[in-house]
Formats: C-alpha cells, structure tokens, sequence
C-alpha cells in the first residue's frame, strides 16, 4: 500500500511540475508602426523628434549611439545588414541627445538599441552586458532578439 502511495504522490509531483513549472512563458510580439516596415535603413532624428514619437505612443525600435564604437564590429553594421535583411526602418538618435529626453528608463550607455511599445520602453540591449555583447556583433543574435519582440 505504501508502494502504491509513493507512486501516486511521484506521479502527482511530475504532472504538477509539468504544467507550471516547464512551460516555457509566450512573449507577445509588438507590432511597430507601418511606416517602419517599409525598405531598410536608419530614421535619423534629432531628441525633439524622438520626444514626439513617444509623446504619440508610437511603436518603434530606437538606436542610440555615440560617435566612437571599440566594439570589434561596429553595431551600426549589424543593424544595416538586418535592416536590409528584413526591410525594417530603426531611427537612430546621438546618446547625447537621447539623455536630454524624460524618458522612464535606464539606458546609461550607448550603443543601445531599445525597443518602444506605445511609447514606453519594453526592451532594450544594455552596452554594458557580456550577455547583450554577442547581439551587437552578429546578425543573426540580433535578429534571434529582436524577432522575439517584435513582429517581422
């Protein structure tokens, strides 16, 4: 009988584990503006501009840079290649106009690419995490991010 109890309560845990604990979490896919899902290339705006889309609770993808990159591939190479892949616009701010903006979030270096849904930030690639470094460097790791976020 006691046999029988184990196995019941074993068999009872596996299927409690099951379905809570290894179901993988669905993330909902944004969908950007139209008018970013045109032809590839950077949107360059000034802040003010960037203040609006915001301000409009648009959807977009915002790449913020500063005018020197160590980084072995400069990320604004990867982010070409993909939006030429994919026919997808990003717009693209200096850091230095980016921290001007009241904008809730902590995106303290550059490059970072941040990822807007109705005007507030859901995600961003933080320049300063050996875990986001691989997405700056390679096409195919930003995209695996990206694409996990936002509609293609």
């Amino acid at each position: 009988m006691k046999k029988i109890k184990n196995k019941i309560l074993i068999l009872l845990t596996i299927c409690i584990f099951i379905f809570t604990g290894c179901q993988q979490k669905k993330v909902d896919k944004i969908r950007i503006e139209d008018k970013y899902y045109d032809k590839g290339g950077f949107i360059e705006l000034k802040g003010s501009e960037v203040e609006e889309l915001i301000n409009n609770k648009e959807s977009f993808v915002l790449y913020t840079y500063n005018f020197f990159c160590n980084m072995p591939v400069p990320a604004k190479d990867i982010l070409n290649k993909y939006m030429e892949n994919n026919n997808i616009r990003i717009i693209s701010v200096p850091y230095e106009e980016y921290k001007k903006l009241d904008i809730d979030g902590n995106i303290e270096y550059a490059p970072s690419v941040i990822i807007f849904d109705k005007g507030k930030i859901i995600k961003y690639l933080d320049a300063e995490s050996n875990a986001d470094l691989p997405k700056y460097q390679n096409v195919d790791k930003f995209a695996d991010w990206l694409e996990t976020y936002v509609e293609n």
